[in-house]
């Protein structure tokens, strides 16, 4: 090959820890559907007057990095006595986890929590593009614990819907996140353990703190009128950075150099 493209700075620096071909980060184009219906409204009787956190992950994609976990114990320590008027979503495809999937034994542990609070919705199901991205378009906040990102295309989505976004402070998320337009959740890095991805590598990866989880729902919850200017900022800066026409520019710009 003559040159990589990257999605992301992180991405990118990634590369170039492993090649000496020129590089260059092109971001990704985003142009999402508008109009798409309220899906809240089927599982939630009173969902007028409820705060609906969500969150999806792909199995696939790694059960262990995209880090459902700590969304679910982020919101039952924020939220422990049910007073509150809040929901958390949580969909993936239908099927479920295999064990392949899920080394650790995390997804029992995550149907046991569901079991357990019926304001957690683990939602399993099928559908269209369009279906999943009305999860995005109307909730009151989208979070995302993951302990590493390619791109973020969930918090990428949030951002281009403008919906508050609580969205891990590390990797690449970063492009487009910061603190003037995200919740950003404070980490700490570690070593990836054996079985945690589907390869075996040798790199690091983010850890939330749940406590600090914790703390991010409860001021998105509690301070409307800031996470409405916050995630405006954030629809603006998205929608701009991964423009289709800007990233057509900059793919005929690198194709120029090529």
């Amino acid at each position: 090959m003559d040159t990589l493209w990257a999605p992301t700075e992180f991405v990118r620096q990634a590369f170039a820890r492993t090649s000496n071909r020129p590089l260059a980060t092109l971001g990704v184009p985003l142009e999402l559907p508008e109009g798409l219906a309220d899906p809240y409204a089927e599982l939630l009787p009173d969902r007028a007057s409820t705060f609906v956190f969500f969150s999806a992950f792909n199995p696939a994609a790694g059960l262990r990095r995209k880090n459902p976990s700590a969304v679910i114990s982020g919101f039952i320590q924020a939220f422990p006595n049910g007073t509150e008027p809040v929901a958390l979503v949580l969909r993936l495809p239908d099927g479920g986890v295999d064990e392949q999937a899920a080394p650790y034994g995390e997804w029992s542990l995550i149907q046991q929590a569901a079991a357990r609070d019926p304001r957690i919705i683990l939602l399993e199901e099928r559908g269209t593009d369009e279906r999943a991205l009305s999860f995005v378009r109307h909730a009151d906040a989208v979070v995302s614990a993951h302990r590493s990102e390619a791109f973020g295309l969930l918090c990428a989505q949030a951002q281009y819907y403008g919906r508050p976004l609580i969205a891990t402070g590390y990797s690449g998320n970063m492009d487009y996140c910061n603190q003037d337009n995200s919740w950003l959740l404070d980490f700490k890095l570690r070593d990836v353990q054996p079985g945690e991805l589907a390869f075996d590598i040798r790199t690091q990866w983010a850890d939330v703190k749940i406590d600090h989880v914790a703390v991010q729902m409860l001021a998105v919850l509690h301070q409307r009128e800031h996470a409405r200017e916050k995630a405006q900022r954030g629809q603006d800066l998205v929608r701009d950075l991964y423009a289709p026409a800007r990233f057509d520019q900059i793919l005929k710009q690198q194709l120029s150099l090529a």
